[in-house]
């Protein structure tokens, strides 16, 4: 294969990618509460830290469900 058409395959490989992570994020909003894991990859952040918020009460709408936090999607405004 040469180089141009290489180059080529390259940029429709990181489309490909993109548009399949702006799929999962899009499926990710239709849900009312997220886990601490997705409600981090929608905010750019490590889980961790987002359960550390969640501990110090840095959301008002969050809940506990079997002994995971949930956390309602407006906090992400």
């Amino acid at each position: 294969m040469s180089p141009a058409l290489q180059e080529i395959v390259n940029v429709c490989e990181k489309i490909r990618d993109d548009c399949n992570l702006f799929l999962q994020k899009a499926e990710l909003f239709q849900k009312e509460w997220l886990t601490t894991g997705e409600f981090a990859q929608l905010a750019g952040v490590k889980q961790k830290t987002i359960c550390t918020y969640a501990g110090q009460g840095r959301y008002s709408r969050i809940r506990e469900r079997n002994g995971h936090y949930e956390i309602h999607k407006s906090e992400l405004m």
